[in-house]
């Protein structure tokens, strides 16, 4: 990115898809295992029944976050269309926009629990000061995701790298010295907001030029199905088993936790390196050059990162289960973890193919993503007896979804489409093509 802030050109920037993505998960490896040992301090520290609740409650601000990743690719997509040379625009607009859609979804979530009972057991552990901690860290970090757009925007995948390491640096500073501290979940999440306006004071250029046009809710709705639906289908789980054992059994609630925070690793980094794909997926797209490429190298290095990671955590759970929550706690759930692994194998899968349609403004994302959470949820609603009943329905539901977007991530990348594509952006978009 220049001083200005504006992007450079992007299809040249780090020397193709392979470089770029490999840049991104090596900047981000040392956030991730920040991340990580956050919660490794909390699993260690709190009992089972409190860590199920900071499970839950992150689980929830995931959710509340939401419209940050589908606003970051509405910024991406006009920045790669903004005359280089021009004025950095102002993202206020786009900020302001983000900020108050992440609220009300969390105002939803909090209207919920409140006409249901209290279905995750929050009045032990301080319902009152979960939710305004809740709201505290959904505010910063959709202040700080246009600033990531920018800089994705602009190809520079090292600086977009390291202020997610930076991200997650602050959260273990922070978050973790509190636990560290003895704080309970409350004040542990809480002390989670400062981070993100520390990386927005520092990514944040001199905006000299108007404000960014758009994106409107109009458009932000879509993207947030898509991109919302992938997160949320590997984080309600956490929250269906806070509500179902938070009570009756915490340390199952605790257990299916651990197990699920550990699982998840294999989420986290093949899910970075999408962001590459997003910038030269759109880039191509607009030059009208071949993009199936991109989608090829993103599949290839997420199945290496997967199975790497899974091979690890299924040869060692025992070993990885000591080593994150503590000897004797968690040890007999082995087999969970090992359960757990496929679906979120899946979810990782299905991140590649969700962000290379999202780039190319398809539809198919938005229809399946945003319905596949839901028949998620009423299958995970339904009472079980042990927490391993859960894992059935994550797997089905999550194996439909990347079968669909698979399907339709390959039909996109075909000439014909490529062509077609093109020529809506040179004559307007009268008619948007299927995904």
């Amino acid at each position: 990115m220049r001083r200005d802030g504006m992007p450079r050109a992007g299809l040249r920037r780090d020397g193709g898809m392979l470089t770029a993505s490999l840049l991104v998960v090596a900047a981000t490896a040392s956030g991730s295992a920040a991340n990580f040992l956050f919660q490794w301090l909390a699993a260690r520290r709190l009992d089972p029944g409190n860590f199920s609740l900071l499970a839950a409650m992150l689980a929830l601000v995931t959710l509340a976050v939401l419209p940050g990743p589908p606003l970051a690719i509405a910024i991406v997509r006009r920045l790669s269309r903004h005359p280089e040379g021009m004025p950095a625009p102002s993202l206020g607009r786009a900020r302001t926009l983000g900020i108050g859609t992440g609220l009300a979804i969390l105002g939803a979530i909090i209207l919920g629990a409140a006409l249901g009972g209290d279905r995750l057991h929050l009045a032990a552990g301080g319902g009152g000061l979960l939710w305004f901690a809740a709201a505290a860290v959904t505010v910063s970090w959709l202040v700080v995701f246009p600033d990531l757009a920018r800089v994705q925007a602009s190809g520079d995948f090292g600086r977009y790298g390291r202020s997610h390491a930076l991200l997650a640096a602050t959260r273990l500073g922070f978050g973790g010295g509190a636990l560290i501290a003895g704080a309970g979940p409350g004040i542990a999440l809480l002390l989670l907001a400062p981070g993100p306006w520390l990386v927005h004071a520092l990514l944040r250029p001199r905006e000299t030029g108007p404000a960014l046009a758009g994106p409107s809710l109009r458009e932000l709705l879509p993207l947030l199905a898509a991109t919302g639906g992938l997160n949320a289908l590997v984080a309600i789980d956490v929250v269906f088993a806070r509500a179902h054992f938070g009570t009756s059994d915490p340390h199952a609630a605790g257990a299916y936790a651990v197990c699920a925070t550990l699982a998840r690793a294999l989420f986290h980094l093949p899910f970075a390196a999408t962001a590459v794909t997003v910038q030269r997926t759109a880039a191509a797209a607009r030059a009208g050059q071949p993009h199936r490429n991109a989608l090829l190298a993103n599949l290839g290095i997420a199945v290496g990162m997967i199975g790497a990671g899974a091979l690890l955590l299924g040869l060692l759970p025992q070993t990885a289960l000591r080593i994150f929550a503590g000897e004797g706690r968690y040890e007999g759930e082995s087999q969970l973890l090992v359960r757990l692994l496929l679906p979120m194998a899946l979810a990782s899968l299905a991140a590649v193919p969700a962000h290379y349609l999202l780039a190319l403004g398809r539809r198919t994302p938005t229809v399946v993503l945003g319905i596949a959470p839901l028949v998620l949820a009423g299958l995970l609603a339904r009472p079980i007896s042990t927490p391993s009943e859960l894992i059935p329905p994550l797997i089905g539901v999550q194996a439909i979804t990347l079968a669909i977007l698979w399907v339709a991530a390959w039909r996109a990348g075909t000439s014909r489409s490529i062509q077609r594509d093109h020529a809506t952006q040179q004559t307007g978009p009268h008619r948007r093509p299927g995904g």
